[in-house]
This record gives structure tokens, C-alpha cells and sequence, in this order.
């Protein structure tokens, strides 16, 4: 009967653990390309990430029970801290400790961040080629017969004559509980720009399917040097708001917490030039600022802007590829 008091005595003065963590240190945000016309995302950018500082908890446990926290590693010596008389005795090291009225400092790792930016080609209908019909190099083998455009779209940067018209690249963003994504500058660099004749060239026709919509929608327009963005209601977190434009910078896209969006970036030029160059987009991430780059001198970003008296890829007179004959083929359907 005088154990079971002197037990009941000792678990009511049980205290619970008190932790104390530090926020996590920021790390920079890796970009990859996503390939959708082969296996692997292929890397364009990547920085390596520095480890974290680990966050130091004190737990105060005045009961008889274990304190344990496993680090994954072997934290460096320290000093015990000096105890006075009468005060709990203290414990510096690999966070276990047995006793009554100890105080246990250990070493906790800093939450993990989830921050990540990925980046791949927007649907499109065609492309613009720098040359006559019978100039049109051979293609890749695709598996998607109404939207071949996708499994083309490595061959499409890689071929030097071929031009994107007025073309767009989504960014998907994706953060973690305590991360944050602020892209405050959206910007083209142009490294070559030359007289294109309107009319000339062969357009060509890879996609017969729909497209698709997204959150935010940014215009680079390299004529006037600014950069637009509407936000889509409809296709965000709250149907019900109504939709908004701004301009970038002063304005920005930010996304925190736990979430994903995606920012479709679209380019607008002079029509009467084909351009070689590279999308620039300027970000924080976790208070890190970091460029994120879309082409490059040695393999650059091409474009044009079509006139409105051309017909585009859709147009009369456009080819497709017939993978059957095996050749290109005016005004090809598929179906």
C-alpha cells in the first residue's frame, strides 16, 4: 500500500516535455525542365543546397520516464553546462538520459523544405520552320497521334530552324508548410534578332487536341518591356473572386504554405523579326533570391510573332507529318 502511494505521489508531479525549435534555415530552390518527350526531366539549373543549421530543443523532463530524439547522426561535444546546488543536474549530448529532475539538450534537424520550381513547354498547335516545305528535317517517332507536339518537344529547341510562335512556358511552383515563392521579375534577354519576310517559311501543324488553362497568366512583351499578369478566378482557389491584372514588377506571384500553382509565361514580339534568347525569371525562394534561365547563347529559346494576315499552323496551306508514309504532307489530318 506504501509503494502504490509514493508511485501516485511521484506521476502527479509528472511535467510535459517543452520543445523549442528555431525556424529552419532558407535553401535555394533547384529548377528542372520537365521533358514530356523522354523518360527523365532533364536538370536546366541546379544549385546545390547547403545543409541546414540544426534547430537545438531543450526538453525538461521531471519524471522517471526516457527522453529520447533520434538525430540521424552524432551531434558535436559540447560543455555541460555548471549546476549549482540544488538544481537539476544537466545533460549535453545524444539526447538520452535517465534519472529524476535532469535536464536533457539535444540536437533536432531543421524541418525539411519543400520549395520547388519546375518548368516545362506549354501546349501549343505548331511551330514556324525557317525554310521550304521540302527543307523540313525528320522528325522523332511519337506515341501521341493528336498531340505529337509534346513528344517532339526536345527535337523542337534542339532544331535550329525551327521557331516557336508566340510561345509560352509554365512554371509550377510547390511549397511546404513554412516555405515561400515570391517571382518578382519575368524578363526576355534577347541575343539575336533578325528581318524575317512575312509569308515566308513553312508552318506545320502538330496538335489536333485542346489546350489547357492555369492560375496565372504572364505576357513578356519585348516591344515595350513589360511584363502583364492576370489571375483566372476561375481556374484558382476561389471561383467565386474576380479576376485581376497587374503589372511585374511593381506587382509579384507568391505563393506560400502548403500548395502548387502553376505560371503559364507567354512572349509577345515584334512580328516582323525571329528572335534567339532566353527567358529570365527572378524569384525568392525562402527569402533566397535566385534566376531561374530558359535557353542559353549555345542552345537558345527561338520565337516569332506571327502577323494577323498569317495563318499560323492552323491555317491553309500548313504540313503535318504522316508517319505512315513517313513524309511530311500538306494540310494533313490525322483522323
Amino acid at each position: 500500500m506504501g509503494e502504490d502511494h509514493h508511485l501516485r505521489h511521484a506521476l502527479s508531479r509528472v511535467r510535459k516535455h517543452v520543445i523549442r525549435l528555431r525556424p529552419p534555415t532558407p535553401v535555394p530552390c533547384p529548377v528542372e525542365w520537365v521533358d514530356r518527350s523522354g523518360p527523365r526531366p532533364r536538370v536546366l539549373r541546379r544549385r546545390p543546397l547547403p545543409v541546414a543549421d540544426p534547430a537545438v530543443a531543450a526538453i525538461t523532463d521531471s519524471s522517471s520516464a526516457t527522453a529520447s530524439e533520434s538525430t540521424g547522426r552524432q551531434p558535436a561535444a559540447s560543455v555541460p553546462p555548471s549546476t549549482s546546488a540544488g538544481s537539476a543536474p544537466a545533460i549535453v549530448g545524444n539526447c538520452n538520459g535517465q534519472g529524476v529532475n535532469i535536464v536533457v539538450t539535444c540536437n533536432l534537424p531543421a524541418p525539411k523544405s519543400r520549395a520547388k520550381v519546375t518548368a516545362e513547354s506549354a501546349p501549343i498547335l505548331g511551330f514556324w520552320f525557317d525554310g521550304t516545305p521540302v527543307e523540313l528535317p525528320t522528325p522523332p517517332a511519337y506515341d501521341r497521334a493528336s498531340a505529337h507536339c509534346t513528344d517532339w518537344d526536345k527535337w523542337l529547341r534542339d532544331t535550329p530552324r525551327i521557331y516557336f510562335e508566340n510561345p509560352a512556358i509554365d512554371f509550377a511552383l510547390e511549397t511546404g508548410e513554412l516555405d515561400q515563392i515570391v517571382i518578382r521579375k519575368i524578363e526576355m534577354a534577347i541575343y539575336k534578332r533578325t528581318v524575317r519576310t512575312v509569308g515566308s517559311g513553312t508552318w506545320v501543324q502538330c496538335n489536333w487536341g485542346g489546350g489547357s488553362n492555369t492560375f496565372y497568366l504572364a505576357d513578356v512583351d519585348t516591344a515595350t518591356r513589360r511584363t502583364t499578369v492576370q489571375e483566372f478566378a476561375e481556374f484558382g482557389p476561389d471561383p467565386d473572386a474576380e479576376d485581376r491584372t497587374d503589372e511585374l514588377p511593381p506587382g509579384t506571384i507568391s505563393l506560400s504554405g502548403v500548395g502548387e500553382s502553376t505560371v503559364r509565361i507567354g512572349v509577345s514580339s515584334l512580328p516582323a523579326y525571329k528572335y534567339e534568347g532566353a527567358m529570365v525569371v527572378t524569384a525568392s525562394v525562402n527569402g533566397e533570391e535566385t534566376v531561374y534561365t530558359i535557353g542559353s547563347r549555345d542552345k537558345p529559346f527561338r520565337w516569332i510573332s506571327p502577323t494577323d494576315s498569317e495563318a499560323g499552323p492552323t491555317g491553309p496551306n500548313h504540313h503535318g507529318w504522316d508517319a505512315e508514309r513517313r513524309r511530311w504532307v500538306r494540310d494533313f489530318q490525322p483522323f
